[in-house]
């Protein structure tokens, strides 16, 4: 009796020590994540939505508006989109909303980290340093203040691997293929681990048997597919084809396997690079080369065989884009089209200068979380995979940093296994000499080395300050601030001066602020001067309408002598 008393009474600390754990990271991740999301609202880019995050609001803004069914298939994942749409139906056209509510996920996924940690490791400590890590994560931090899916799928994908790991039978299982469903409607690339889970069932399971094993995938696999079917039953009623959850899989291919592929998003050949557009251009390019009406599916068959076409023609330069992509995999360096950590942290918002964390602090630590758990594999089996889908599917298709953030949870995880590690070690060893000589502290310096060679390559990357001067140019143009859209525009255009685009800027900046002739001038020699999908998306941009319907009677009148 007295024995029981004690075990339970050690249970009883254990689960107060857990919950203390938790508490302690989530009031922490909190606090960073409300420090920067007070400075962050002074910065333009809180209120004016660039890029694809500017698509995502234009959706949400039409489902709110009543057009839930849509009239057309998917091109985009369609979860983060319908999210935005009941936060706008909720609380009208404010942004503030969604990025408290991204900042709690952020919180609760700092919490989850540590859970799983605690789970893996059997160890609070670990533990409680995986959580402290993941919330010091600047990068994870930087996109719960943006409008994109990062923070979202990494929440559900982190909570669908920690039910996975709970060992309840039937309500985790259900959950978990509910939870997973959700997150491939937001990251449909990640289908490719649903057959990874179910050979970590077979895993667990094997002993118990082949009816178990198939009992415990059925109830997976059931929520799975219902949840996915919504965005498959939906595409059939508005398309009359069946398209799992998204069209744009061919075009993504090509994308990341062509001749001008560097690893990255590059725009294809007379595809605009603006989102809003790319789903109409990759179809009228479809359809044109193949000369007949295409349906949705057909045309992203086209896009992916365009892609095989590159492979088997040019093997040896796909070998080596797929080693650059390997590369960009293991960078510290921001490689992305669109928002940039560090020149929001030296221009706008100082905040992102609080002492986080980054790549190149948790891959040495990761290291000696790796080769700690390689042993116990089939205990992280999970914890390894999802990093390696992740890997896949930008092998597959392109990488961008912010693709990174869903699986940087798991990275986080081995590296807070790792630290506790080295810890121990070093209160163990008696001695810095014999610590590291201990295999822990040889798999840091091995990480260390490792840091080095990848920090010394990224630091060639160029330079994409012009790209996010511009952006601020179209922001303050946009608010009729036509003096400082103008400086960030020649701003631009100074740090790059091959690109035409900050010219064309100006152009329209000085036409709106009145200085007419010199702007249809600039705007005239410069589209001289530019190729076809240049001068295709400056024709579609609106703003120019007016600059170009003044050139045109200016041209009228000069004709007729008036």
């Amino acid at each position: 009796m007295k024995k029981n008393n004690r075990s339970g009474l050690i249970l009883n600390v254990t689960n107060v020590a857990s919950t203390y754990n938790a508490i302690i990271v989530g009031s922490i991740a909190l606090v960073i994540n409300l420090i920067v999301l007070v400075d962050y609202q002074k910065s333009p880019y809180s209120r004016f939505l660039l890029w694809d995050a500017a698509n995502y609001w234009k959706w949400a803004l039409e489902i709110a508006g009543g057009n839930w069914l849509g009239i057309s298939i998917f091109h985009q994942a369609p979860l983060y989109p319908y999210l935005l749409a009941i936060f706008i139906f909720m609380f009208g056209e404010n942004l503030l909303p969604i990025y408290l509510f991204q900042c709690a996920i952020s919180v609760a996924t700092s919490v989850a980290v540590y859970s799983i940690c605690v789970k893996i490791s059997r160890n609070k400590t670990a533990g409680l340093l995986a959580g402290l890590l993941y919330a010091f994560y600047g990068m994870q931090v930087f996109y719960t203040t943006k409008i994109f899916s990062e923070c979202i799928a990494a929440f559900l994908l982190v909570l669908t691997v920690r039910l996975l790991l709970s060992g309840r039978f039937l309500n985790s299982t259900l959950l978990s293929g509910f939870f997973l469903g959700l997150f491939l409607l937001a990251k449909p690339h990640f289908l490719i681990a649903v057959p990874l889970v179910v050979i970590y069932y077979y895993i667990i399971s094997r002993r118990n048997g082949m009816p178990f094993l198939l009992k415990r995938v059925c109830w997976f696999l059931i929520p799975l597919g219902l949840v996915i079917s919504t965005a498959t039953i939906r595409n059939f009623i508005v398309g009359r084809e069946f398209v799992l959850i998204c069209g744009n899989g061919g075009e993504n291919f090509y994308i990341g396997n062509n001749d001008r592929a560097n690893g990255t998003y590059v725009p294809i050949e007379g595809i605009s690079s603006d989102i809003a557009y790319q789903d109409a251009d990759v179809v009228a390019a479809a359809r044109s080369a193949e000369g007949k009406r295409l349906t949705r599916s057909k045309v992203s068959r086209y896009w992916f065989r365009k892609g095989i076409a590159f492979i088997t023609r040019s093997p040896s330069k796909y070998l080596a884009l797929q080693w650059t992509k390997l590369n960009n995999f293991f960078s510290g360096a921001e490689l992305t089209n669109m928002y940039i950590m560090e020149f929001e942290r030296k221009y706008l918002t100082h905040a992102f200068s609080i002492p986080f964390i980054n790549f190149y602090l948790i891959l040495p630590l990761c290291c000696v979380g790796f080769f700690a758990a390689i042993r116990q594999w089939t205990g992280y089996y999970l914890i390894f995979a999802m990093p390696a889908v992740n890997m896949l599917s930008m092998m597959i298709f392109f990488y961008d940093t912010r693709f990174m953030i869903i699986t940087m949870p798991f990275f986080i995880l081995l590296s807070g296994n790792g630290l506790w590690n080295i810890i121990e070690r070093f209160s163990k060893a008696g001695s810095i000499k014999k610590a590291v000589l201990q295999p822990p502290c040889i798999a840091f310096f091995f990480g260390i080395g490792l840091v080095a060679i990848i920090y010394a390559r990224d630091r060639k990357f160029p330079d994409q300050d012009w790209r996010l001067w511009m952006s601020l140019g179209d922001i303050y143009f946009g608010i009729d601030n036509i003096d400082r859209s103008i400086e960030y525009y020649i701003q631009a255009s100074e740090l790059n001066k091959r690109n035409c685009m900050p010219a064309f800027r100006v152009s329209k900046a000085l036409f709106k602020q009145g200085n007419r002739d010199v702007a249809v001038q600039l705007y005239t020699s410069t589209f001289k001067t530019v190729g076809s999908d240049d001068r295709k998306t400056i024709l579609r941009d609106r703003d120019f309408d007016p600059l170009r319907e003044y050139a045109r009677e200016k041209s009228r009148n000069g004709m007729t002598g008036k």
